[in-house]
């Protein structure tokens, strides 16, 4: 008989050759056959049985068709005593296995039972045996068929055993293929785009460190200039001070002069009044002087009329008249001095009027300037304190800004070890790629 070679096919020759089955013993077993296939149902007796027993006891599937499956096992059983041990015998022995993989049977219970039954056609047989001889011969190529068909079941379990392997394994690869292969796929990818995102955040902190550094020197500078502001407005408060303090001491001469003014003009007054008096008295020495004239005349005209005896009396009224014109004309000119004084008088009262109305402007507007200064003075002196906190704030600002820097190129640091990490983790994702790609060739395999 030709040995079958093919993948599938059921290696005959080597079996038969392993189990000592020549053409003697397949000629033992076709006698054995013809003398016990009448008492097929006898040696099939325990099947039904155990078969319940194995359900009962959850070794057999609950679903297994009992009365199906001992019909099947009588008519492989019949073929086993009246056929030929071939290809197709092995095949219908090695069905008992797909039987027991599809009916989730327990296999050594499965060969319990077959090995009770053919203990029972090996009974048989030895009871039809001619003597010792014919009796250990029969049980030895019995016994070989037994093994060979525990053998079958065996390996078609293995078989399907393996499929179910190999479909598991491939729908596994297939798996792992779909998801952890491609996750590593995209773990690649994604750490190649944070790598790159790590060295473009390098560059931005880098120049945040830069920018960090002209930060800190222009608040630096701006704290300089805002402290120099503070000190130049401390002097500018300490300047409008002063003004103000000479602004006040103008104040307070304006109203000294302008109450000086004011006592000028009422001396002036009272000199005015005075001279009016004066004038007054003037007027009775004009009268008196016209009255001493017409005296002076009346008595040169009595001097006349009287002679010799009135002729010293005419010298006299000569003199009296010479003294009332001498009276009468330093009278003109103190009429005319006191008009002159009265004249500049009341200039000088308007003269000191319009000064006393000028000071009193000064004043007020010393005054205004004054109130003005005091509160410039309050401004400029918020403003300072703004300043000054300003200046401050730009050293706070200065200094915070050191802070930035000094995390900044700490910050620097750990991207710069960020990348080198990403780097590594690269090249272990190249290495896990390749090892995926070795362990989906070796579970393939």
């Amino acid at each position: 008989m030709a040995a079958n070679t093919g993948k599938n096919r059921i290696e005959v020759n080597g079996r038969l050759d392993a189990f000592g089955i020549g053409q003697a013993e397949q000629e033992l077993l076709a006698r054995i056959g013809e003398e016990i296939v009448g008492e097929v149902d006898w040696i099939l007796e325990p099947l039904k049985p155990a078969l319940l027993d194995m359900r009962d006891s959850n070794q057999l599937s609950a679903s297994c068709d009992i009365e199906g499956t001992c019909a099947t096992f009588r008519e492989w059983t019949v073929n086993r005593l009246t056929q030929p041990v071939d290809e197709m015998w092995m095949k219908a022995a090695s069905t008992v296995g797909n039987w027991t993989h599809e009916n989730d049977a327990v296999p050594y219970r499965v060969v319990a039972v077959l090995h009770h039954v053919f203990s029972r056609a090996s009974e048989l047989a030895s009871a039809h045996a001619a003597d010792k001889e014919d009796r250990e011969a029969r049980m030895l190529v019995l016994g070989a068929t037994d093994r060979m068909t525990v053998e079958l079941m065996v390996a078609r379990l293995n078989r399907i055993t393996r499929n179910i392997e190999e479909t598991r394994r491939a729908e596994i690869a297939a798996q792992f293929q779909s998801s952890i292969a491609e996750l590593v796929a995209q773990t690649t990818r994604r750490s190649a785009a944070i790598g790159k995102l790590a060295s473009r955040a390098k560059t931005a902190t880098q120049g945040l460190v830069d920018n960090a550094v002209e930060i800190a020197a222009a608040a630096e500078q701006s704290a300089q200039v805002m402290g120099n502001a503070a000190r130049e407005s401390g002097d500018l408060v300490q300047s409008i001070e002063n003004v103000r303090g000479s602004v006040g001491e103008i104040s307070r001469a304006s109203r000294d002069a302008a109450g000086q003014a004011q006592h000028a003009s009422e001396v002036i007054d009272a000199l005015g009044k005075d001279t009016r008096e004066v004038a007054h008295v003037v007027d009775v020495i004009r009268e008196v002087a016209d009255l001493t004239r017409m005296l002076a005349l009346n008595a040169t005209i009595e001097a006349a009329h009287a002679g010799d005896a009135g002729r010293g009396f005419a010298v006299v009224a000569d003199e009296v008249k010479a003294l009332a014109r001498q009276t009468e004309s330093a009278t003109d000119d103190i009429v005319r001095r006191i008009a002159e004084i009265r004249a500049s008088g009341d200039r000088t009262i308007k003269a000191n009027r319009s000064i006393t109305d000028h000071i009193g402007a000064v004043s007020s507007s010393s005054d205004a300037f004054e109130r003005t200064m005091q509160e410039q003075t309050g401004q400029v002196t918020t403003i300072a304190s703004m300043i000054d906190e300003t200046a401050m704030t730009a050293r706070a600002m200065a200094d915070t800004v050191n802070v930035i820097k000094s995390n900044a190129e700490a910050v620097d640091e750990q991207a710069s070890l960020v990348d080198k990490a990403f780097g590594n983790v690269n090249e272990h994702l190249i290495d896990l790629d390749k090892a995926v790609a070795n362990f989906l060739r070796d579970i393939a395999a």
